[in-house]
């Protein structure tokens, strides 16, 4: 079961089960972007350069071309990659692994598009521009959670 949703230029997921047919197979997200990352090039663990408070227990994964930047944020340790040019992946499950049944069993994603504008932000798949940050830190260190 997920939601998607849309909103100030991210998309939002949240995953909160997954069936799966057999135990022992993984469970993997795989977005299809329009960004020509040759070779599969991607810069790992972009939420680290911005300043929060639980940051070490997340994983992210950015690629961008001379047009556009896609940044994936997930709120569990995971494998963020892309295998190949114009596709990130997010591991929501390993092999042999179960969803979690608890409260904090739910699995947050945050895919952030963005144009690439030099003229405006020192913007590169190592550096977040301005938008990145304060949409890393919302969904990082959110202002208030609703429930």
């Amino acid at each position: 079961e997920r939601e998607v949703s849309e909103h100030d230029g991210v998309v939002d997921i949240v995953v909160q089960s997954v069936e799966k047919e057999s135990d022992n197979e993984p469970v993997t997200l795989r977005l299809h972007v329009d960004v020509r990352n040759s070779e599969g090039a991607y810069f790992r663990n972009p939420h680290t350069l911005v300043s929060t408070s639980r940051g070490p227990w997340m994983s992210s994964a950015a690629i961008q071309d001379e047009f556009s930047k896609v940044t994936v944020l997930t709120s569990w340790e995971t494998s963020v990659h892309s295998p190949q040019e114009g596709i990130l992946e997010v591991s929501i499950l390993k092999e042999n692994e179960s969803f979690p049944t608890n409260n904090d069993g739910v699995r947050r994603i945050r895919v952030i598009l963005e144009d690439v504008n030099m003229l405006h932000d020192k913007m590169t798949e190592h550096f977040p521009s301005s938008y990145a940050k304060v949409m890393i830190q919302d969904f990082v260190d959110p202002l208030e959670l609703f429930y």
